[in-house]
Parts: structure tokens; sequence; C-alpha cells
């Protein structure tokens, strides 16, 4: 089973623009080995347990931090499925199938 997170880490005091923060957290998580999806609002990864989550937010707390941000604030949403086997790209397959029925 997989369990799909979005995670959106949001920098406090460094500005409107937090591409550069964004940007290396998404470069955290290739790092790790994810094969993040970028979003407007946040990044999606597909992970084979739970416990991967504190390591991942810990290390990307880390990176930030030497970056000079004195304040995170870091959302995450679990999906985690327990009756089917399903990847980030099968589900956006499904539903991309089912608009081209519209």
């Amino acid at each position: 089973m997989y369990v799909h997170v979005h995670i959106r880490v949001v920098p406090l005091g460094v500005g409107t623009s937090i591409s550069d923060y964004v940007a290396e957290a998404v470069k955290v998580l290739k790092e790790l080995g994810y094969d993040p999806l970028i979003e407007s609002g946040g990044t999606a990864i597909q992970l084979e347990n739970l416990e991967e989550i504190g390591k991942i937010v810990r290390i990307i707390h880390q990176r930030l931090i030497k970056m000079g941000v004195q304040r995170i604030l870091t959302y995450i949403s679990i999906d985690h499925r327990l009756n089917k086997t399903r990847s980030i790209t099968d589900k956006i397959n499904v539903v991309k199938t089912k608009l081209r029925k519209l």
C-alpha cells in the first residue's frame, strides 16, 4: 500500500516570494529518492509507510533554517488507503479518463 502525502511548507518573514524555499524543499525530496509532483499549493509524494514523514519534514526544516528562515509553517495532508494500491499517477489518470468521457 502507498501513502500519498501532500506537503506545503510556508516560510514566514522572507518576503512575498517563496519559490527559492519551495525549490529547496523539492530538492530535498528528490535527494531522498522521491518523485515529487509539484503543485501550486504544495507538493505531493508517495511513501511506503507513515514513518517516513517525520524524517522528511525534519530535513526540509533543517535546510530552510540554514537558508535563514526563522519561522516555518508546515501543512501535511495524508491519504492512506488500505483497500487498494494506487500510485499518484494512477489516481490522476482515473480522473483524466473520466474527463474524456464528458
